[in-house]
């Protein structure tokens, strides 16, 4: 099976190919600035032609294609975004073009202020009030909304943000306006400040939010397309695409999908504790309005790594898991003729059996980190890179000696996938053995009573998938998770 990377510039598109045994192969396309899925495709060819395959045979065996691009930072600096309205709270329009109040330079009186993305005829306030701890001091209110609409109509805009003020505690009265502006202008985008950005500080969080209604059309296209043209030649695997703090995400988030595919939905609000998602989503299964619904738990995730050894408090923990499952399977069972619940596990959990002090023990050979060796400590591996001979010979033979771990060969890494050839992952990793933990860590002075992160062989690094019906596409890795809600969403819309 193969992995690509592909990397969309301005004149050029890069393409890598990688397979199980580290083989890599490089391919470089013009870019197509016009509709850069083109010039992707393109580049694919080529691609495929190096590898000694055709390009179908090519994406037939890919099961990740990751993808980076400028559309988003070329759409905005090129000012060539969206035509995008702003609806916020009442008095409260032009925080766009006032910011916080300061100049990059305060002594410059002459430079004109940069233009917002946003002009004031299309930045229109809506009657609502939130107070400084998210409860309501003005109700939304739906006439001064309806104006607003009517406003955005007559506007030309094809996108909008919806930024409230304190909205960040409180999303109603932005879910609110935007389930009244899906209503009223269905094939419009619609970015809202409690989703993009939910954090305090009204400026930033409004120019996100706009900024993310200038771009998203442009790149929703862009990637609609793409993906549209990768199935057709034969893809079958995940696309994802580089996000800006260095991860990377599905094209299409759960959410988005849902929506595109007018399939009601309700989704874990992460602002709420576990015991008040359950409720919520409770009440809607009893509704019986929802078609597909996505519970998230991560108590039990820290409760593990805090007290993995405490049997009495985990066991507690889960009955009554146990019986909040048994609930929600009833009340679906009670209101819906046919349905399908699915459990999932990102990890397992591995008991604390000793801790190994590696970054004295390196340090105390002398050398300069930076000078002569770099090294990332996780919790459970250190990373090493080199930058002598001298320090690579004494390091290693230090770890390769040390009863705490081993250091991984070349199958290993092609084994677990991080056989790179630029060594961007460590040309060195040392791996503990299951339990151990540095002490300390980049993550933490101290070790904690339960970890995962070591080798997937290990039984407790098992990640388990239970469901009351047959996957249609069951998961191989975590990653395919969002596989497997995709292929339900399918079912439900078939």
């Amino acid at each position: 099976m193969y992995t690509i990377g592909v990397d969309v510039g301005g004149t050029y598109t890069d393409l890598v190919a990688s397979d199980e045994s580290g083989r890599t192969v490089f391919a470089k396309s013009p870019s197509t600035p016009a509709d850069q899925s083109l010039g992707v495709m393109a580049g694919l060819e080529e691609l495929a032609r190096r590898l000694g395959v055709t390009r179908a045979e090519m994406l037939a065996k890919t099961d990740r294609l990751v993808h980076g691009t400028t559309v988003a930072t070329n759409a905005l600096l090129e000012r060539k975004g969206a035509r995008v309205a702003l609806l916020t709270t009442e008095g409260h329009r032009d925080v766009l073009e006032m910011r916080e109040g300061l100049k990059p330079d305060r002594y410059d009186l002459r430079s004109p202020p940069p233009e917002p993305l946003v002009p004031r005829e299309r930045r229109l306030g809506v009657r609502e009030r939130l107070k400084a701890d998210g409860s309501a001091a003005i109700p939304l209110d739906a006439n001064s909304l309806d104006a607003a609409i009517e406003s955005v109509k007559k506007s030309g805009a094809n996108s909008i943000a919806v930024c409230f003020l304190h909205a960040y505690l409180n999303p109603a009265h932005e879910l609110a306006a935007v389930e009244r502006l899906r209503a009223a202008m269905p094939d419009i985008t619609v970015s809202r400040s409690s989703d993009v950005l939910p954090q305090i500080k009204e400026y930033e969080r409004v120019s996100t939010t706009v900024v993310n209604a200038y771009v998203e059309p442009v790149v929703r296209r862009y990637l609609t397309n793409l993906e549209r043209r990768l199935v057709e030649a034969g893809f079958k695997g995940s696309l994802f695409i580089v996000l800006s703090h260095g991860g990377m995400a599905p094209v299409e988030n759960l959410a988005d999908l849902l929506t595109r595919k007018q399939v009601p939905y309700h989704i874990s609000d992460w602002r709420l504790s576990e015991p008040e998602n359950i409720a919520k989503l409770l009440e809607k299964l009893n509704q019986g309005e929802i078609k597909f619904a996505f519970l998230y738990t991560a108590a039990l995730d820290g409760l593990l790594h805090m007290k993995l050894k405490d049997k009495a408090a985990i066991r507690k923990k889960l009955e009554w898991y146990s019986v909040q499952i048994k609930t929600l399977f009833e009340a679906a069972a009670g209101n819906y003729g046919d349905f399908t619940i699915s459990i999932m596990s990102d990890h397992g959990m591995t008991a604390l059996a000793g801790t190994s002090d590696l970054k004295k023990q390196v340090e105390a050979l002398g050398f300069k980190f930076g000078k002569d060796y770099a090294a990332v400590y996780d919790s459970t591996m250190a990373r090493m890179w080199f930058f002598n001979d001298q320090a690579r010979v004494q390091i290693c033979k230090l770890l390769s000696e040390s009863k705490d771990g081993h250091i991984l060969n070349h199958e290993e890494k092609i084994k677990y996938g991080i056989n790179f050839q630029d060594d961007m992952y460590g040309q060195m990793i040392f791996l503990l053995n299951p339990g151990w933990q540095l002490e300390p860590c980049d993550m933490g002075l101290k070790a904690l009573p339960g970890m995962h992160g070591f080798a997937p062989e290990d039984k407790d690094s098992f990640a388990s998938f239970i469901s009351s019906a047959p996957a249609v596409n069951p998961p191989g890795w975590v990653g395919d998770y969002f596989k497997v809600m995709k292929s339900r969403i399918d079912e439900i819309c078939s």
